[in-house]
């Protein structure tokens, strides 16, 4: 016989899963709005500095 119990397959019921997957999805769409932002802030600072030595 085991020492180890065995947990079950998944502790969380229905609602807490639908709760998790729902603020993992609005984390998600937090984190790319983010990086588009720090993206774009980065072309148009190059684009400043670039045209800023243009010839």
């Amino acid at each position: 016989m085991s020492a180890h119990a065995h947990a079950p397959l998944n502790p969380f019921t229905t609602e807490e899963v639908a709760y998790l997957r729902a603020q993992d999805y609005a984390a998600g769409k937090a984190i790319v709005v983010l990086m588009c932002g720090i993206f774009f802030s980065g072309i148009v600072i190059y684009s400043i500095v670039a045209w800023s030595v243009m010839p």
